[in-house]
């Protein structure tokens, strides 16, 4: 029952919000924090009574939804979504924290994100195919509300774009989920929905291989792998900075944790006949995706191209087939989205600057003149965005007399809490041991080499 409230809470959370009067904005705002911190202490209790030693999936939920159609309400965690459901309840609460300035139909804005949150945890945690695919394209419905209701100048077109693209890869995917069913009706005399009866379904690889062009359609365009990535810097750039921070640092992993999750076990033989093509593309993304990100001079555009070029490395490591490569695949997943949106301090400087002026996104002035790009920030930079020879100088908000974070500015800067390497190191314990529990006992990672304590010093 742990896990069920786990995923639930912020949907509860988002009808409370949506009960109360539209004058008590300021009474949302405090109640969407206590609903989204609620959900973050949830998750840390399943991850501390999660069995690091146990195999297969812990703390499960099993109930009968649909019995005549063999759909099942099963839930349940291992090594490799609890790490991710860690991850999306520490950003949520920080989504909620940025946008608390927010001025236009703020209950509204939070409780859609709150929404998202329980759409997203219902993707990593599910455990029935057909539930899977509720919730995958539940994300679909706030995520179009919040980028074509708060986003930019061209948030109509985005929001469409993002709603065709990924509807259309889940609809592939629901045929290849509905012929597995058929493969086990057909095989047992009963349909069944449940992940771990597909998994042991026997499949011949000519039927693996249609089944498996099924499944990458919707996780290739999630991810996004080139040429499939066009709707993510539209979407990205048009979104409020809140949302983004979501969309890169969660949605965009749900992608690759399908391949990771049915691709590979559910079609094992495709998977393998496929590795050169998906490596190709990963690489691909890789080398295409940074050279345009390195001539960004919009920030969130710099973010959206930067993220799948990072991804395309985690479809390397997960298709590889070797525990180095799964396991950096998984602490890729959790560290790029927790570095990326807890460590920069541009991001939050995108979303105070945004609810100052009560603007709806941060895009239509990043582009404008404002304070030193990251080849003149004084002190740290982050090394994914240190400013090279030969690349523009990254232009971020303008910043005015009253703006949270200028000199003299009479209020002070909001600045949300950020995560400490301890705690991401923990989070995904329980992750690499997992995947080195399926792997031969001389092939896992013995060490991992510590990071220097010295900070970098600013780029000339």
């Amino acid at each position: 029952m742990l896990l069920t409230f786990t995923v639930f809470l912020p949907l509860a959370g988002a009808l409370a919000l949506l009960t109360l009067p539209r004058d008590r904005d300021r009474a949302a705002r405090w109640l969407a924090v206590a609903f989204s911190l609620a959900t973050f202490g949830l998750a840390v209790a399943l991850a501390v009574r999660f069995e690091v030693g146990q195999d297969g999936f812990q703390l499960g939920v099993t109930a009968d939804w649909v019995r005549s159609l063999g759909v099942r309400f099963r839930l349940g965690v291992d090594g490799v979504s609890l790490p991710l459901v860690l991850l999306t309840t520490v950003l949520a609460p920080l989504a909620v924290t940025g946008s608390w300035r927010m001025s236009d139909r703020p209950r509204t804005y939070l409780a859609l994100l709150l929404v998202l949150e329980t759409a997203m945890l219902g993707v990593f945690v599910s455990l029935d195919l057909f539930l899977f695919y509720i919730f995958w394209e539940a994300v679909l419905v706030p995520s179009y509300f919040l980028v074509g209701s708060w986003g930019g100048p061209r948030r109509i077109y985005a929001a469409v774009k993002f709603f065709i693209y990924t509807l259309l890869g889940g609809l592939l995917m629901l045929v290849g989920i509905v012929g597995l069913a058929y493969l086990h009706a057909k095989a047992t005399g009963s349909p069944s929905f449940d992940y771990e009866a597909l998994r042991d379904l026997g499949k011949n690889p000519v039927t693996q291989r249609w089944l498996f062009l099924a499944f990458f359609a919707a996780f290739a365009i999630k991810t996004p792998l080139v040429p499939l990535h066009s709707w993510l810097p539209d979407a990205y750039v048009q979104a409020p900075t809140t949302t983004t921070v979501l969309l890169a640092g969660v949605m965009s992993k749900m992608g690759v944790y399908g391949f990771l999750r049915f691709s590979l076990p559910l079609f094992p033989d495709a998977a393998h006949w496929f590795q050169p093509l998906l490596l190709t593309l990963a690489v691909a993304g890789i080398l295409y995706c940074a050279v345009v990100a390195a001539g960004q001079r919009d920030f969130k555009r710099l973010v959206a191209y930067s993220s799948v070029s990072h991804l395309g490395f985690i479809v390397l490591g997960i298709f590889a087939f070797n525990v180095q490569g799964l396991q950096g695949g998984v602490f890729y997943m959790v560290a790029a989205g927790a570095a990326r949106h807890l460590g920069d301090r541009r991001v939050r400087r995108h979303a105070a600057v945004d609810a100052a002026h009560g603007r709806r996104h941060a895009g239509d002035h990043a582009r404008r003149r404002g304070p030193p790009g990251p080849g003149r920030l004084r002190g740290r930079v982050p090394h994914p965005h240190r400013r090279v020879p030969g690349q523009p100088r990254l232009r971020g908000p303008r910043r005015r007399r009253g703006d949270p974070g200028c000199r003299n500015s009479p209020t002070k800067p909001t600045r949300p809490g950020r995560a400490t390497a301890a705690s991401v190191i923990t989070s995904m314990t329980p992750a690499m041991r997992g995947i080195d529990r399926c792997m031969p006992p001389n092939a896992a990672i013995s060490e991992v080499p510590r990071r220097s304590s010295t900070p970098p010093t600013p780029a000339p």
